[in-house]
C-alpha cells in the first residue's frame, strides 16, 4: 500500500511539476530610475512575435518607447500568457518576443499499469459436525510500472518589454 501511495505522489509531481514563469524568473531590469514612463491607460498589452526582435525593438524605440527589461532563456516552450503576466507585473505596454527551436531533450516517466485479478478457491472443512465443501472467488489488484520515453522540444525564447517614455516638458 505504501508503494502505491509513493508511486501516486511521484506521478502527480511529475505531471504537475513546479510551476514557474521563466519570463519573470529571468527578467532583467534595463531602465534607470530617472526615466519617467507614461501610465498604461488600459490593461491591453501588445505582444509582437517575430524572428527579428532587434528590428522590432528599434521600431518602437523610434516611436518613443523605451526598453524597461528583457528576459531570455532556454527551456520547453513557455506560453505567451506568461509573457503577458510579466508585462503586467513590470508595467510594460508592448512585448517583442522571439522564439527559436534549439533541440530536444529526452525524458522518461514512470507509468502505473493496474490489473484486476481473480483467485478461485475450493476445499473441504471438517468439524465435529461433519464435512463441508466450499468454493468461491476473490478479486484483487496488482500494479506494475513501465517507463514511457518521450522527447520535448527545447526553445530559446527572448522577450523585450517596452513602455512609452514620458515626453519631457520644455
Amino acid at each position: 500500500m505504501l508503494k502505491k501511495i509513493f508511486m501516486f505522489l511521484i506521478t502527480v509531481f511529475t505531471i504537475s511539476g513546479c510551476y514557474t514563469n521563466n519570463f519573470t524568473e529571468y527578467y532583467n531590469e534595463m531602465i534607470d530610475e530617472d526615466t519617467e514612463l507614461e501610465e498604461n491607460p488600459d490593461t491591453y498589452i501588445k505582444v509582437i512575435e517575430t524572428s527579428n526582435t532587434k528590428a522590432n525593438v528599434e521600431k518602437y524605440i523610434n516611436q518613443g518607447y523605451v526598453v524597461i527589461g528583457e528576459s531570455s532563456f532556454r527551456s520547453e516552450w513557455e506560453p505567451l500568457s506568461n509573457v503577458i503576466a510579466t508585462a503586467r507585473e513590470k508595467g510594460a505596454s508592448i512585448v517583442v518576443v522571439g522564439t527559436v527551436a534549439t533541440g530536444h531533450n529526452q525524458k522518461e516517466q514512470l507509468v502505473p499499469i493496474t490489473s484486476i485479478n481473480t483467485a478461485y478457491h475450493n476445499g473441504n472443512i471438517y468439524s465435529g459436525y461433519g464435512y463441508a465443501n466450499y468454493s468461491g472467488t476473490s478479486t484483487y489488484t496488482t500494479t506494475n510500472y513501465t517507463t514511457r520515453h518521450y522527447s520535448v522540444t527545447v526553445f530559446y525564447q527572448e522577450a523585450y518589454f517596452l513602455a512609452k517614455k514620458k515626453e519631457s516638458k520644455k
